[in-house]
């Protein structure tokens, strides 16, 4: 298993998505065939989430199981679909706008960070 460490987001992430559906720990602990309990271990870090438990922790939460698990701040469910429909956009643009557009998502990025 796994060491947690501070940066571990998963706990914080589950609690937070639960609660948005309005879940208890044990109506989502029964969905997962888990007890509530269990649950209760994984949302409080004494547990850590593998990843089978996290891609059906991400379904039954609606989200995506790299936010989920801390590897991204996007919580989109179909973050894939997202980037698919802004590629296709930015395929129709001349090349200049296209240029245009990666400077300002360039500076989007940086002023980001800060």
């Amino acid at each position: 298993m796994g060491k947690i460490t501070k940066d571990y987001t998963a706990p914080n992430r589950i609690r937070e998505l639960r609660l948005k559906k309005g879940l208890t720990q044990q109506q989502l602990a029964e969905k997962l065939n888990l007890s509530a309990s269990s649950l209760g271990h994984y949302e409080n870090g004494r547990r850590v989430v593998d990843y089978i438990l996290a891609k059906r922790l991400a379904e039954m939460l609606e989200t995506d199981d790299k936010y989920l698990m801390g590897l991204t701040d996007v919580e989109y469910k179909l973050q894939d679909d997202f980037i698919k429909v802004l590629v296709d956009k930015v395929k129709e643009l001349s090349a200049d706008n296209r240029n245009e557009v990666l400077g300002y998502i360039k500076c989007l990025v940086k002023h980001q960070k800060k």
